[in-house]
């Protein structure tokens, strides 16, 4: 019954996130040279589709727990399983059929077009709520009830992907290829499972 507060914490919550990001992306912008030496990136562009990749990672939760508040488990599954599909599929087709494709930059774009994908579907699905009519809320109140769940999920995401960044700074070629790839795979692994886990318990609880 409070869908204008709800559709207000919506907006201010993608808002926050994104001038989070923009701190991050200006950070990048300045120490862009260290980050490439150090971190043995090669095309430029690599960096800049990551730092979108970043973006979309963030705001995405956003619209996906507009879904599932909205009980729409047929399409919370599917984007939770389309997150993986997409990532993996679009940077497949980057790498092996469009020329010149088969690097880290390819791949990066398979990444950032199935991650934009899902984000797309999450907000066209959500609209009649985060684009409604907004109401005042009190913004402490709201801090102190998300700032935990972040901090939790921000410490699962770092842990999870994280570890093929700091792979890629201490260990070489080829070690470095194969732990990628093996690292991709799992993580679609796991995107793919996932809404076998999560949705069905809640459609069981709702339906009871």
């Amino acid at each position: 019954g409070r869908t204008g507060q709800l559709a207000m914490k919506a907006r201010r919550s993608a808002m926050g996130l994104f001038l989070l990001w923009l701190t991050f992306f200006i950070t990048v912008v300045v120490m862009r040279g260290s980050i490439m030496e150090h971190w043995k990136i090669t095309q430029p562009v690599t960096l800049w589709l990551f730092t979108l990749v970043i973006l979309c990672s963030l705001v995405t939760p956003v619209f996906g727990g507009l879904l599932q508040g909205k009980q729409d488990f047929f399409w919370l599954g599917w984007t939770m399983m389309l997150n993986a599909l997409l990532r993996v599929g679009v940077a497949a087709l980057v790498i092996f059929f469009v020329p010149g494709g088969n690097t880290a930059a390819g791949f990066m774009a398979g990444v950032l077009s199935g991650s934009l994908i899902v984000l797309l579907i999450l907000m066209w699905k959500t609209r009649d709520v985060w684009a409604g009519h907004g109401e005042a809320f009190g913004i402490a109140p709201f801090v102190r009830e998300v700032t935990p769940l972040m901090i939790g999920f921000g410490a699962c995401q770092l842990l999870f992907c994280f570890d093929t960044v700091i792979v890629g700074r201490f260990f070489k070629e080829p070690d470095t290829t194969y732990y990628a790839s093996a690292g991709t795979l799992s993580r679609a692994l796991m995107w793919l499972v996932l809404p076998l886990v999560v949705v069905p318990p809640v459609v069981l609880r709702v339906t009871a």
